[in-house]
């Protein structure tokens, strides 16, 4: 009964548990018997007729569920097919080989430096479609099993979000670190996400940047890039860099302005707080993306940001260190200069 299951081993489940059926179909025979043996007590023609309406409603209800409901349904595109893609595209594209999502996020081009993959046991086995999609490559490693990354070498790591963040000593020192978030798994009969399957994390060789501002607490801001996803939003991707290891957890923020008034403004941890200042180490660049809400009507060549750094716990600044040894609590950026 079990040999096909152990055959079709790597294979779709419903080939794996082919074996099943008739042990599974068994009590329910018996059930089926015995409610036939009572209808036998009334006349044959009726019970007939019973057994077949009852058998005809169960084949309609199937039907609808699985050719229509299911095959309309987003929870199980969701659920089946875009984690398990996605998680097979990061490290395919990471590694330059095999299949790739053509709506994955951009990943940073190779530089020449030697790149590994440390992924999480769950997602390496999330399911047989990742198995299937991903090449056999000694560059990947279990998680739990990686060795530490050498100085000169470029990593991704794929883990579970909540779980400890133990992983980040994983990650090669003095790189430019970008997060990206898997999609996330949704349920048809509740609205909103559930969960998200996979968090990444790449780091890659850092840019030879001069800042363009300097904070506190050895932060500072090296450059500055805008893209309009939508007409709608304005998104603003900036990379830090710490000049040492940040003692407080700080929050950034960056406001859109016209003539001094505030438009828009966004405030949060840097990236999506899965890699918080309090994790930064001397060396690193973080990539943090921060998307505003442009009002109808904004003439946005005479925008300007204001990007600064504030504690959460009394929202008091960090001051802005400027060129002549004076000090402000947010630096001025054009965004004409942005593009």
């Amino acid at each position: 009964m079990f040999l096909p299951s152990y055959l079709a081993w790597g294979g779709n489940s419903f080939l794996r548990l082919s074996g099943l059926p008739p042990m599974l179909l068994l009590l329910p025979a018996l059930g089926a018997d015995w409610l036939w043996r009572q209808l036998l007590k009334w006349k044959g023609v009726t019970a007939s007729l019973l057994l077949l309406a009852a058998t005809a409603a169960t084949g309609v209800h199937n039907v609808m569920t699985y050719y229509l409901y299911y095959a309309q349904s987003q929870s199980a595109f969701y659920s089946y097919e875009v984690p398990s893609t996605e998680i097979a595209s990061y490290i395919n594209c990471f590694l330059e080989h095999g299949y790739v999502r053509d709506d994955l996020p951009p990943l940073p081009a190779p530089s020449g430096l030697p790149r590994s993959v440390c992924v999480a046991r769950d997602l390496l086995h999330f399911s047989e479609t990742v198995v299937f999609l991903l090449q056999p490559d000694p560059r990947v490693h279990r998680l739990a099993q990686a060795p530490p990354a050498a100085k000169d070498e470029e990593r991704m790591l794929m883990v579970v979000p909540g779980s400890s963040t133990s992983y980040l000593q994983l990650l090669p020192p003095r790189r430019q670190i970008q997060v990206y978030l898997g999609s996330k798994m949704r349920d048809q009969q509740r609205a909103g996400p559930v969960f998200q399957p996979h968090t990444v994390f790449v780091a890659t060789r850092p840019p030879d940047l001069d800042p363009v501002a300097r904070f506190e607490d050895g932060i500072s801001l090296l450059d500055y890039r805008l893209a309009r996803p939508d007409p709608e939003t304005l998104a603003v991707r900036l990379r830090w860099q710490a000049d040492r290891n940040p003692e407080g957890y700080y929050i950034l923020f960056v406001h859109l302005l016209q003539g001094g008034t505030l438009i828009s403004q966004h405030d949060g941890p840097p990236a999506h707080d899965y890699y918080p200042t309090t994790h930064w180490r001397e060396g690193d660049v973080v990539v943090d993306v921060h998307r505003l809400t442009i009002p109808a009507g904004f003439d946005i060549a005479r925008g300007m940001l204001r990007v600064g750094v504030y504690r959460p716990e009394n929202l008091v600044r960090l001051q802005c260190i400027l060129a002549d040894g004076s000090t402000q609590d947010s630096v001025l950026l054009p965004v004409s200069d942005g593009w």
